[in-house]
């Protein structure tokens, strides 16, 4: 292979437009070469001359392979307005490399924050703190809202629009607008983990836990101790996700109510439970019929009696006919919930 050769150098940049940083510092100079080579792979740029950095042409062929490509731009490229938009529109990293002058420009920077909103980590210090341009970066990319000034991100407006593409980004938000019903409750609707970023006020509101744990039962975790009380919001939390219950207050681990229905959602809760609730028969009944490989998850007391989950439905069984016998029915509706038992241990390998 001659790296001296055209011929030879065009062929091996078919294949990788890299193979222009092995080839000649004349062939680096040579238009053809480098924009068969930029087209291939944007960021071969870098291997190209200086004079061919600073052609528009190459430049612009570059960035429409990967706008990333900018950072090798020539000083005056960079400080093109055209070039630099084009870029963001390729690779929103792109403004990183666009000249100071550039980072300023309001025309610019939104064109930027419109494509990706990530971009808002580049621009000025004065942009960065300007409310129209940060309200179309957070639109586009909540996390935007990292980047925005101490005083934007203290603004209502700006913060709801953050929360709004992604409730996570609470995280941002001022203390103040943690606070602020409004805000959280948007966030928590969108990200219901964000409640975790939320005040302790807000984490004692009812209105903004009991939304958050509808949609995930395990955000009770972030609840306040007086809330992690509340039956109402505690039932909510089980019903989407049964070991919920963990996070509850001992008193409602404590509530058959709540247990029952934490077990029915998923019965590895009862291991959450109280003591007293974990030799409940009922709730281990329960258990049984979700999963009978969790019967070693319940209390000891009733394990000791019980030692095995055959044990326990033959136990059952004995039950549902001496009830049979005294209502005067047959046994058939004894049967036909061991076989559903039966049944549900036969397909524990897909649960």
């Amino acid at each position: 292979m001659d790296w001296n050769n055209k011929e030879d150098v065009l062929f091996a940049i078919l294949k990788n437009g890299n193979s222009l940083q092995i080839a000649s510092e004349k062939l680096k100079d040579d238009k053809e070469v480098v924009l068969s080579a930029v087209n291939n792979w944007g960021w071969s740029l870098e291997f190209a001359s200086d004079r061919l950095k600073d052609d528009p042409e190459v430049v612009k062929r570059a960035i429409k392979q990967n706008g990333g490509s900018l950072e090798f731009a020539s000083d005056r490229l960079k400080d093109d307005p055209k070039i630099v938009i084009e870029a963001c529109k390729n690779n929103y990293e792109a403004l990183k490399w666009a000249s100071d002058n550039l980072k300023n420009n309001f025309e610019v920077v939104m064109e930027a924050v419109k494509n990706d909103g990530r971009s808002l980590k580049w621009a000025s210090k004065k942009l960065k703190n300007n409310i129209e341009i940060v309200i179309e970066a957070c639109k586009q990319k909540g996390g935007a809202l990292s980047y925005a000034s101490p005083e934007i991100q203290n603004n209502k407006e700006v913060v709801l629009e953050a929360v709004k593409n992604d409730g996570y980004f609470l995280l941002y938000a001022s203390e103040n607008l943690k606070n602020n019903k409004d805000v959280v409750l948007e966030a928590v609707k969108n990200d219901p983990f964000s409640l975790k970023w939320a005040s302790e006020k807000m984490k004692n509101d009812k209105d903004i836990v009991l939304k958050a744990v509808e949609n995930k039962g395990w955000t009770l975790l972030y609840a306040s101790p007086e809330l992690k009380d509340n039956k109402e919001i505690v039932l909510e939390a089980v019903k989407n996700d049964g070991v919920a219950l963990g996070f509850a207050s001992d008193r409602l681990k404590n509530d058959k109510e709540i247990v029952l229905q934490a077990v029915k959602q998923d019965s590895i809760a009862i291991e959450h439970a109280s003591r007293r609730l974990q030799n409940d028969r009922n709730i281990v009944s329960e258990v049984v019929k979700e999963n009978q490989n969790n019967f070693v998850r319940i209390g000891k007391e009733f394990r000791e009696k019980y030692p095995t989950v055959e044990a326990f439905l033959n136990s059952e069984k004995d039950i549902s006919k001496d009830n049979s016998w005294s209502k005067g029915n047959d046994l058939d509706s004894s049967k036909a919930w061991t076989d559903k038992v039966n049944n549900d241990k036969s397909n524990d390998f897909e649960r």
